[in-house]
């Protein structure tokens, strides 16, 4: 691949699954550094791209790329995990909006999902992308059936664990 095509392939993709590495920023970093991942996520993508054979599709790429780099980052952190604070509940005066309500349900998920371990939060997002789990397993190299049992466990964990903040909503 020469340099034009390298340089073509990396903006039509970034332009094309901007989503992708926000959804996988999110719960990987707080905003004060969800820059600085999204730097490394993008240097990432920048030196795999030689390394992509067209043997899966671009998005499949990406994801493994996007998901090492964050776990891979979240490692290099070195300082303790923040905890995390409660969400605030939604005051009287707009619990009939609809949106805002939804906003705080999303931010509570993102708040659960940050909660957990590396791994288990990649295989949550990807999962949230609507990728199989032969796909997931390709990305993070499980098999298909470890990925669904870990899964499962996170589904029944995750609800049960909103389900006492969601009254407060």
């Amino acid at each position: 691949m020469n340099d034009q095509d390298r340089e073509d392939t990396f903006e039509r993709w970034t332009s094309e699954h901007r989503a992708l590495l926000h959804r996988t920023v999110r719960p990987f970093a707080r905003p004060a550094d969800a820059d600085d991942l999204m730097q490394e996520l993008l240097l990432s993508l920048w030196k795999a791209l030689p390394a992509y054979r067209m043997e899966s599709r671009s998005s499949t790429f990406i994801y493994r790329v996007a998901h090492n780099a964050a776990l891979t980052w979240h490692r290099g952190r070195r300082r303790p995990t923040e905890t995390l604070s409660e969400p605030e509940a939604v005051p009287e005066s707009v619990q009939g909006t609809c949106q805002q309500h939804d906003e705080q349900v999303l931010d509570l998920l993102y708040e659960h999902i940050h909660a957990l371990s590396p791994v288990d939060r990649s295989l949550m997002l990807l999962s949230l992308d609507d990728l199989r789990y032969g796909e997931i397993g390709a990305i993070h190299s499980l098999s298909s059936n470890v990925v669904g049992v870990r899964l499962h466990r996170l589904r029944k964990q995750i609800p049960s664990d909103m389900k006492e903040n969601f009254d407060e909503l």
